[in-house]
């Protein structure tokens, strides 16, 4: 289930109108909060993005082209109508699948109330984006999560994962230009695209239609898939690459203004210097390893708290 960005009709009218929408929105019927979207609470949220539900055919081909087998643990985010939801169940897969829509939970409950019964699915509502799934053996996620919400997912699976640890694969159903982002390489580097590069393999799959989705979408969209490495890199640590990143990519800057408050000029000239890259550049163009390396240093000597 997507849900695409847009400016609803009110917040129009709030703009153009100040002060006075707080009168006149109620007597049109209409809200007269005029704050950030962000701050209006849940009721608001689920109502500000269109939902676009996989269709039948291309929800079964996607499932299939993952490979599911028998008991399996799956973690889906926004399973709408459970197009996706009902081709998983069909494998014997168990789900867990979290809506932030209350409608939706009941209609999804209603329609798969026998596996609900015998324990193969749990629908939960709530918000993907803080929900920590209940898993203790090894999961994967199959999911058409929001459209907006799609790197902060990725990073609450990497650096907030359950006591299983963090997911062995994901497969996606999201935009085809956020596909390419997460699996940018040399120069194209997003602080999504670095953590998950260091965890795991990501790559972009096959190229899907926008009309694949119910309403169609704005763009067409991606099959985009990940997979962990045998050997994974510690949370604690990626979680410490995470604290450099989120400083590194903020804003315009180049990587020794962007740090300046945790690495002294010649240390990032010394990393730059050993590793390819540098210091002057932005901080796309730093490849995952130079960032974990830097993190590593910066750890060592105690000018980044551990995480």
């Amino acid at each position: 289930m997507h849900r695409e960005a847009g400016i609803p009709f009110p917040d129009k009218l709030c703009a153009a109108l100040g002060d006075l929408g707080r009168w006149f929105l109620p007597i049109w019927g209409l809200p007269s909060d005029c704050s950030p979207p962000s701050r209006r609470g849940q009721a608001m949220h689920s109502t500000q993005w269109q939902q676009h539900d996989l269709l039948p055919g291309p929800a079964h081909r996607l499932v299939q082209s993952c490979a599911v087998a028998l008991h399996e643990q799956i973690y889906e985010v926004g399973p709408g109508t459970g197009s996706l939801t009902g081709p998983m169940l069909e494998t014997g897969a168990r789900v867990v699948a979290v809506e932030i829509d209350g409608q939706r939970v009941r209609s999804l409950g209603e329609r798969f109330r026998d596996a609900c019964a015998r324990d193969q699915l749990r629908v939960v509502n709530g918000d993907a984006c803080t929900f920590t799934p209940p898993f203790t053996q090894p999961w994967r996620v199959i999911a058409n999560p929001p459209f907006q919400h799609t790197a902060d997912l990725l990073r609450h699976w990497l650096l907030c994962p359950p006591a299983a640890g963090m997911p062995y694969a994901i497969d996606l159903l999201i935009q085809a230009q956020a596909a390419q982002k997460l699996s940018a390489g040399s120069g194209a580097w997003t602080r999504s695209s670095v953590l998950l590069h260091l965890a795991g393999l990501p790559r972009q799959g096959m190229r899907l239609s926008r009309s694949v989705v119910q309403p169609p979408s704005r763009v067409d969209l991606a099959h985009w898939s990940w997979r962990c490495h045998h050997d994974p890199l510690d949370v604690p640590t990626l979680r410490a690459v995470d604290y450099i990143l989120q400083q590194a990519f903020r804003g315009d800057h180049r990587v020794r203004q962007a740090l300046r408050s945790v690495a002294t000029p010649a240390i990032l000239k010394r990393q730059g210097r050993d590793h390819g890259w540098d210091p002057d550049g932005p901080a796309r163009a730093v490849p995952p390893q130079a960032w974990l390396e830097l993190t590593r240093f910066l750890l060592h000597i105690k000018r980044i708290p551990s995480q």
